[in-house]
């Protein structure tokens, strides 16, 4: 049996923290753009092209890890429905 309760609220708070860090891996892509084509005609510094490029990845990362989490939850009410099925079938 499962102690842990699972409301809408933390799903919305998990939807609403991967949809912010999807617009700033949007953001820090396109400054990746910029900044290569910056290096490429206006011989700006190839750092920051890199930088925004890491920043990207670890955004990305994080991102991922909450869909984990998520679908880590959809897994065990899935398993919790077919416990009460179970449990309800006897009756």
């Amino acid at each position: 049996m499962m102690n842990r309760k699972f409301n809408n609220d933390q799903n919305i708070k998990n939807l609403r923290k991967r949809e912010l860090l999807r617009i700033m891996i949007i953001i820090f892509s396109l400054l990746t753009i910029i900044f290569s084509f910056g290096n490429l005609f206006y011989n700006i510094n190839l750092i920051f092209a890199l930088f925004c490029f890491a920043l990207t990845v670890i955004l990305n990362k994080a991102r991922e890890k909450i869909f984990i989490v998520k679908k880590d939850e959809l897994k065990e009410i899935r398993q919790e429905i077919k416990n009460n099925k179970k449990k309800f079938k006897k009756y």
